[in-house]
């Protein structure tokens, strides 16, 4: 869990933009929070829902998802990370031409890791502690959602939760994805950005727009002065 209040953000309720945020959970609603995941456990379990566990020895046993998978994907991820480190290590030394040539090859690599990532998640998505953790992300945002302007919860009950999130689907989502960036401190809008690849070429595609600006600059600075020269020997 988060030690802080989460940043604010705004949703379209009604008609009207609200200002709200996530607040760190007391310990109550951590009580609340929690229980809500072992209750949905519970309850996902008899009803006959598998566990992870169960789900990828099945997956294991019919080819879909494999330990050659999950090596695979070990794999990609070693890789990323030695070529992110040479990368970081050799792009202030090389022309732009070779940095391109890592920034591609790591670009692949991210494509197949999170391919298969993907996959893996679609398979796992229906197993029983991937449901309860949902139920439990709901219980967070309903608790500790909170109205900026009055500093108080969005949501006085479980019901009124209930009732926003099928009214209004938008909003709702918002939230969820607000809910999960504040407990995991994961932004996935921004995930990509600290990537180093993608810092170089944002960096080097303003330098070239900046260079682009100046040396437009210059050719109209150059017209001016010519200009200014002409009509000083007109007048002469």
């Amino acid at each position: 869990m988060s030690n802080n209040n989460g940043k604010e953000f705004t949703v379209n309720i009604d008609g009207k933009d609200s200002a709200l945020y996530m607040s760190r959970p007391n310990q109550r609603e951590l009580f609340q929070i929690d229980l809500a995941y072992r209750q949905a456990m519970t309850e996902l379990l008899k009803a006959g829902v598998m566990t992870r566990f169960k789900a990828a020895k099945l997956f294991e046993d019919e080819g879909t998802w494999t330990k050659e998978d999950e090596r695979e994907l070990e794999n990609l991820s070693g890789r990323i990370v030695h070529n992110t480190t040479v990368f970081n290590d050799a792009k202030e030394d090389n022309n732009h031409e070779d940095n391109m040539k890592m920034v591609t090859r790591i670009a692949e690599l991210r494509g197949k890791q999170l391919g298969l990532i993907n996959r893996k998640n679609l398979l796992f998505e229906n197993a029983a502690e991937r449901q309860a953790e949902e139920q439990k992300m709901h219980a967070f945002a309903r608790l500790c959602c909170k109205r900026k302007d009055i500093d108080q919860p969005l949501f006085e009950s479980d019901k009124q939760y209930q009732k926003f999130v099928s009214t209004n689907v938008e909003a709702a989502s918002k939230i969820f994805a607000e809910t999960y960036t504040y407990e995991y401190n994961i932004d996935v809008d921004k995930i990509s950005m600290d990537w180093p690849e993608v810092q170089y070429v944002q960096s080097y595609d303003e330098k070239q727009k900046q260079k682009k600006q100046e040396e437009e600059e210059a050719k109209t600075a150059k017209k001016v002065a010519r200009k200014s020269k002409k009509a000083v020997k007109a007048k002469v």
